[in-house]
């Protein structure tokens, strides 16, 4: 026994001697040793955090409805971060700053914007962003302002005589800073190459941006030296379904048609679009056997007093019949 606690004495003097040659004896190399593998570790971890300048969205918000931005403001502005390279450290697709406008007023001034989006405790990530933008801003407006078809090519059997927008003027609302200088509202283009007599068409207008106008299309008429003086205008209208039952769903492919009417000058002006029916015609529903049936149709227009049908474009549809309405509309989701 007295040997055995000699031995346990020997062994603990060893470990205490070992521990005071790591510990204790040449400290200074070792200290020296640990502040270098430390520098070392920081050196590696800041090598993996790096400036980023990234580019987050503006938001604009609480423009007063009476006034208009004149100057386009960016539609993004930067913002430098810090993070490692795969900017796994902050959700820079939540982040976006914010222009307030509430209390805005007419004139030039420099406006505080906000960063918004951010989590708790990725503030620190952030090394500089925007702390404002100038924004230019003017009351509205309204202002009666010409429509000037754009009319492109030359046609080859007719001359033109006279080009005409109906109405001849639209009203617009803008910022008065923009409508104060003389505006001219052009429609969409249309070539005239192929034109051989006279055409009243419908065109979209082209309104400069920061400008908006309840009226969005206008009757361009084309007058020419034509022997023919009749005039001829298309309407784009879409496909009905007489006498469909209560149970079923419609849908044709295509949806619309073009119908082309010919007449007098003052009687196609007058006429309304939503009086002109494209119909499927030669079918009767009695023929239906089945929750879901198609075929094909024609296409008729009813007659209309002092005009004629000139051309039915396609005047063939494919119709498909459903009783699962939710289907169907589900397909017209799908084509939009």
């Amino acid at each position: 026994m007295l040997l055995d606690g000699v031995r346990v004495e020997k062994r603990s003097n060893i470990m205490k001697q070992f521990l005071r040659q790591i510990i204790v004896e040449n400290y200074q190399a070792k200290l020296i040793s640990l502040l270098l593998a430390t520098l070392v570790w920081f050196i590696h971890q800041m090598a993996s955090i790096q400036r980023h300048t990234v580019h987050i969205p503006l938001e604009v918000r609480d423009l007063p409805a009476s006034m208009s931005i004149v100057k386009k403001l960016p539609s993004y502005l930067p913002l430098q971060i810090a993070g490692r390279e795969d900017l796994t450290d902050i959700p820079v697709n939540s982040l976006r700053y914010r222009l307030t406008l509430a209390s805005a007023a007419p004139g030039t001034a420099s406006y505080p914007i906000t960063l918004v989006g951010l989590e708790e405790g990725q503030e620190a990530f952030i090394l500089e962003r925007r702390q404002g933008v100038s924004v230019t801003i003017a009351e509205d407006i309204d202002k009666l302002v010409e429509v000037k078809p754009q009319i492109e090519g030359k046609p080859a059997t007719v001359h033109l005589v006279k080009i005409t927008s109906i109405p001849p003027q639209i009203k617009v609302r803008g910022s008065s800073e923009i409508l104060k200088d003389s505006l001219e509202i052009k429609t969409e283009p249309l070539d005239i190459s192929k034109l051989n007599g006279n055409r009243i068409v419908k065109l979209a207008v082209q309104l400069p941006e920061g400008i908006n106008s309840d009226t969005k299309t206008v009757l361009v008429v084309i007058d020419t030296d034509s022997p023919d003086k009749a005039y001829w205008r298309a309407f784009n209208r879409p496909v009905v379904f007489p006498g469909l039952p209560l149970e079923y769903a419609a849908r044709s492919e295509p949806a619309f048609v073009n119908l082309v009417l010919k007449g007098e000058r003052g009687r196609l002006l007058e006429i309304s679009e939503n009086t002109i029916v494209a119909a499927i015609e030669d079918f009767t529903y009695d023929q239906v056997d089945a929750s879901e049936f198609r075929f094909t149709a024609s296409v008729r227009t009813e007659e209309i007093p002092g005009l004629e049908t000139d051309s039915i474009s396609p005047d063939k549809v494919d119709v498909f019949l459903t009783q699962d309405k939710k289907i169907l509309h589900e397909q017209e989701n799908d084509d939009e």
